[in-house]
């Protein structure tokens, strides 16, 4: 275990060097260090997802699907390479399976120089013949010998006939000149054929005078002799490293190539296309950051893939590296469990995120969890199988998994807002449905729609089958001409959108309510027959409590004395909810009529001798008071006097007339009902008749 990380130590402390602007051979003891650490504290990262591929130390895999056999009973199956150390080896090991569900170990590629140090290897299946090799025939290169001191380092490439079986040596694509411990390395091939039918190796550089790193071309056109070798990507800043390049060839016949630019940029995952597969483009264009809508992007061992999809006719680009970062430059929450999606034909545009299908929760930098993870999707592009590493203990396993492809970044066919204009009052609402239409043949979009305009703003509301309905309540447009803007969310396949819609809005007339009651005859005293129903009818879309009162406003002469009593029924406010009127009962309740009529007074002289009875015994009695007192004799005289005041108001004769106070009086009578609300009053009345 020490010796497998020496040997992919050796090409992160590079990294790490320059990225701190640190010579690599200065960290020699930076390198021991860590080795003695990670014998003594195993590192460990939690796994959650994926099947284990072996039991021992595996790195750096890579898969492809045979697809070009001239042989079709030969395509269709997957094979894995992987970086394996065994014992206290290094060798290659080949996997196979025809579904992506179990592997199988069938071949090794083993190499006495691999001793000296195995790194980075690379998996490709020729899809046209070169030279004496034929389609379908099986490459594989990995950087041999960095801890070699007597050897330098070197790209060495096998070949297989038989689907990754047996393997044979077939060149070198790349060689240093000393030593690898002495000279800088030699990194991380990748393969592809270029427009001329060339076959193209691209690698990571560092013994180039003046560059740090650098990615380098070189092509040939048999596979064994190699020529023309050239820079692909080498900053004009020293310090810049751009490697580990991977190239995806898609359908339109772009090429597509992502790679990591460290030192400065920190490994940030970029990418440049090429339209024949041998032409970049100018060298020190370092090319274009990979980042999603939100400002998303990864950082180190980015790979990338192509997929087919129903969604789009440029199919998806599937894109992973190591690290995943927010736009603030934190390392986001969907570190290690994330993968990149593009619709466009070359990778331009934002990129959107799908779950990853193995799970590295809280990945790093560093050599094993989730390091350069090759990712191969189905056939129909409707999954993609994932190989990706991370520790268990002090060991770094390989895991694979399969997750279905999200179609990401699409744009929504439109968001139509219906009625497309409408005209209403401030007192109305308005209900407007919208739509968002997917990508022909894509999913349905979800997501949430957001409504606004004239001063409203609506909740989110969930899309329902793509379309959603939003009622604008009444009073919450002002009055104008107002654009309605309803927008979409956006969803793991489809990005955000809006439309638009016009609403007219008239200022309604101010929301009241009339009051009425039809007119009512009772028969004084009834206990039946005495009551009227009062309405309340709102107007203008008027809604809210009413509290009524009712009083006599007007009635018949003298009847002041003995009113009808008003009462109103339960229900008292009535409430107003709709369009429909509210009712109450108001019932009279009134006393049997005595009507006015002349009646006899008291017998005549009767009330006459009765005062002058009392004014005959008062008088002795102030009489007899002593004459000193003379308050006494005032109060005296105050008696007489009002004795007096009786004998003559008492002491005439004949009729009088009177109403009797027990009884209502009969006649018509005003009875006015009064209604208030919070925003309005009115009032009603109908005639009583009491008979």
């Amino acid at each position: 275990m020490l010796k497998l990380f020496a040997q992919y130590a050796f090409r992160l402390r590079r990294k790490a060097a320059f990225h701190r602007n640190l010579q690599p051979r200065a960290s020699v003891v930076w390198l021991a260090c860590l080795t003695l650490l990670l014998a003594v504290l195993p590192l460990s990262v939690a796994a959650q997802s994926g099947t284990q591929l072996s039991s021992g130390s595996a790195l750096y895999a890579r898969l492809l699907r045979l697809s070009y056999n001239p042989q079709a009973s030969l395509n269709g199956g997957i094979v894995a390479s992987v970086n394996a150390f065994p014992g206290s080896g290094a060798e290659e090991d080949i996997y196979s399976s025809t579904d992506g569900v179990k592997f199988t170990q069938i071949g090794a590629i083993t190499d006495p120089d691999f001793a000296g140090g195995l790194c980075c290897g690379t998996l490709y299946e020729l899809p046209s013949k070169v030279g004496a090799l034929a389609p379908g025939t099986l490459l594989w290169a990995g950087s041999v010998g960095q801890s070699s001191t007597t050897q330098a380092m070197q790209i060495k490439v096998y070949q297989s006939a038989d689907q990754g079986k047996t393997w044979s040596y077939l060149s070198n694509c790349a060689k240093g000149t000393n030593p690898g411990t002495t000279s800088g390395g030699l990194w991380e091939p990748q393969f592809t054929v270029a427009g001329d039918g060339a076959l193209v190796c691209i690698y990571s550089d560092e013994t180039q005078a003046g560059h740090s790193q650098l990615l380098r071309q070189i092509r040939s056109y048999d596979g064994i002799n190699w020529q023309d070798a050239t820079f692909t990507v080498a900053s004009s800043v020293q310090a810049d490293r751009p490697g580990m390049a991977v190239v995806t060839k898609l359908p339109s016949g772009t090429y597509f190539m992502s790679y990591e630019l460290c030192g400065p940029a920190a490994c940030t995952v970029f990418y440049r296309t090429s339209a024949d597969g041998w032409n970049w483009g100018d060298a020190t264009n370092m090319g274009t950051k990979v980042a999603t809508a939100a400002g998303q992007y990864f950082e180190h061992a980015p790979t990338n893939a192509w997929a087919p999809s129903a969604a789009s006719s440029n199919g998806t680009i599937l894109l992973v590296g190591q690290v995943m970062n927010e736009s603030n430059n934190a390392v986001s929450s969907g570190n290690g469990i994330t993968i990149f999606t593009n619709h466009s034909a070359d990778g331009s545009g934002p990129w959107s995120t799908m779950p990853a299908p193995v799970q590295v929760p809280a990945a790093y930098d560093n050599y094993c969890p989730n390091y350069s993870s090759p990712l191969l999707p189905s056939i129909d592009g409707q999954s993609v199988l994932e190989f990706a590493s991370r520790y268990s203990g002090a060991t770094c396993l390989m895991y694979y998994a399969t997750a279905p492809i999200l179609a990401g970044s699409l744009t929504p066919a439109g968001v139509t807002v219906t009625p497309a204009s409408a005209s209403i009052t401030t007192a109305q609402s308005a209900s407007v449905t919208i739509a968002v239409a997917g990508a022909t043949n894509g999913p349905t979009p979800t997501g949430t729609i957001t409504l606004s305009g004239g001063g409203y703003t609506s909740s989110a509301t969930s899309l329902s089958s793509g379309s959603a309905s939003i009622t604008i309540p009444a009073n919450a447009l002002a009055a104008g001409t107002d654009t309605l803007t309803a927008t979409y969310s956006g969803d793991a396949n489809y990005l955000s959108a809006s439309g638009t819609a016009s609403i007219a809005v008239t200022q309604a007339p101010n929301p009241s309510f009339t009051i009425s009651a039809g007119n009512l005859s009772v028969k004084a005293g009834a206990t039946s027959s005495n009551s009227t129903t009062i309405t309340i009818a709102p107007t203008d879309g008027f809604t809210g409590s009413v509290m009524l009162t009712a009083q006599i406003t007007s009635g018949p002469i003298g009847a002041g004395v003995s009113y009808p009593i008003l009462a109103l029924g339960a229900g008292n406010p009535v409430s107003i909810t709709g369009t429909s009127s509210g009712t109450i009962t108001l019932t009279i309740f009134t006393n049997p009529v005595i009507s006015a009529q002349a009646k006899p007074s008291v017998r005549p002289g009767g009330r006459f001798a009765a005062g002058w009875l009392t004014l005959a015994g008062v008088f002795p009695f102030c009489i007899l008071v002593r004459r000193s007192r003379i308050r006494s004799f005032f109060l005296c005289l105050v008696c007489v006097a009002v004795l007096a005041g009786c004998i003559s108001g008492c002491g005439g004769g004949g009729p009088s007339t009177f109403a009797d106070q027990g009884g209502t009086p009969t006649g018509s009578y005003i009875v006015t009902i009064t209604g208030t609300s919070n925003t309005a009053d009115a009032t009603g009345a109908f005639t009583l008749t009491v008979q």
